[in-house]
């Protein structure tokens, strides 16, 4: 899907987005491109496979499954936006 957002006097802002099946499909086909949300990725493709179509409850097994999905992913995202150690430390200078 694709929505489009004018910005006043500014150009259109353009955005694509993907939901449930489509959104799994996308991931898997550019899974093996992904470097750095490869992570994510897998787990954002393992809840969509944990999803039925079912007019049932869900277990509450499967709900603390996906609770846990999610709050992986949520750490996953945290992490990414920490600055990385480039191999530089910053300590005390030792004399000798």
């Amino acid at each position: 899907m694709v929505s489009v957002r004018p910005h006043g006097n500014k150009r259109a802002a353009y955005r694509w987005y993907l939901t449930s099946g489509k959104a799994s499909q996308f991931l898997q086909a550019v899974l093996p491109y992904l470097i750095v949300k490869k992570a994510e990725a897998v787990l954002a493709i393992g809840f969509q496979n944990s999803k039925v179509r079912s007019c049932k409850r869900l277990s509450p097994d499967v709900i603390n499954e996906r609770q846990a999905m999610m709050s992986r992913l949520s750490a996953l995202k945290c992490r990414i936006r920490k600055p990385r150690n480039l191999g530089v430390t910053i300590g005390p200078v030792s004399k000798k």
